[in-house]
């Protein structure tokens, strides 16, 4: 039993002594880690009317996560941090980038607009330099996309504006050639202002009461009542009101198309990311492994 005690810790001490030596051989990796914070802002879609892109707060920080480790990014910190020389082949660029993007992660911090740059390196201070130069690189280059996109929003809401102020001149022209052509005396648009009054009115009521309340049947019949007077007036009545409809439907898209036209130019003219440094890369004291 003794000599079979002797044997096991003999066993254990070599063992122990073994993965000392490999431990002591391998060689070390730090890990480095820098925060980004996402200020969610509205892209190309709100300087619109409508909005035609569709995209929820977990898209946009999953986008900016991959974007991180883009082609774009990874080729900036590689130039900046002297990894490749001034005068390299692309082919040289791109095997520094496929190693950068081996030692680097991003991942979006749960339930929060804040994204942690992870980088892995044979050097504390290189991880740390990476990890900061990464945020630092696109942020950076978060401001140019972000300005495109402010450049592109302007050129198509001015494209816009040009249509729109087209159209409501051409309605202008329409509605004064009718005038001087005749006697019009715009009963049809104060007739059907009332309709629209009316029905509003119903709207509000059947809101509280049901279809059948004396108050609404006395409303749908008054409407009904006034549509009968607009099929007996003159079609150029009729056509007086449809023009100045499309007036005013232009000049409200005018007026908005100019307020959005305003917005975009200004937001051209930013210089501030929607994206911040939350926290600077230190630089690692202790290796991740061995450890």
């Amino acid at each position: 039993i003794r000599r079979r005690k002797w044997y096991l810790a003999l066993t254990f001490g070599s063992v122990f002594a073994a993965m000392m030596f490999i431990s002591r051989m391998q060689t070390p990796l730090y890990r480095a880690s820098s925060a980004i914070k996402i200020v969610e802002t509205r892209t190309m879609a709100g300087f619109l009317l409508t909005d035609k892109f569709f995209w929820t707060p977990g898209d946009l920080m999953a986008s900016y996560a991959l974007a991180i480790r883009g082609q774009n990014v990874l080729e900036r910190v590689a130039k900046e941090l002297n990894f490749v020389g001034k005068d390299a082949s692309q082919d040289q660029i791109n095997t520094a980038v496929n190693l950068l993007y081996g030692q680097v992660s991003a991942q979006v911090l749960a339930n929060t607009n804040i994204i942690s740059i992870d980088v892995v390196d044979t050097q504390a201070q290189r991880a740390s330099d990476i990890a900061n130069k990464l945020a630092e690189v696109f942020i950076e280059e978060n401001l140019v996309e972000r300005n495109k996109q402010a450049r592109a929003s302007r050129e198509f809401i001015e494209n816009q504006l040009t249509e729109v102020r087209n159209n409501l001149r051409q309605a202008e022209d329409q509605v004064k050639e009718l005038v001087q052509s005749g006697a019009v005396t715009g009963t049809a648009v104060s007739v059907q202002n009332q309709i629209l009054s009316l029905e509003a009115q119903e709207t509000d009521l059947l809101r509280v009461y049901t279809p059948e309340h004396p108050d609404v049947i006395k409303i749908r019949e008054h409407v009904e009542t006034l549509k009968s007077q607009l099929k007996k007036l003159p079609e150029r009545e009729l056509t007086y009101a449809r023009l100045k409809r499309e007036v005013d439907v232009h000049e409200k898209l005018y007026l908005t198309l100019k307020e959005k036209l305003e917005e975009a130019r200004i937001a051209e003219a930013g210089k501030t990311s929607d994206v911040s440094v939350l926290r600077l890369a230190e630089v690692p004291s202790v290796p991740i492994r061995p450890n």
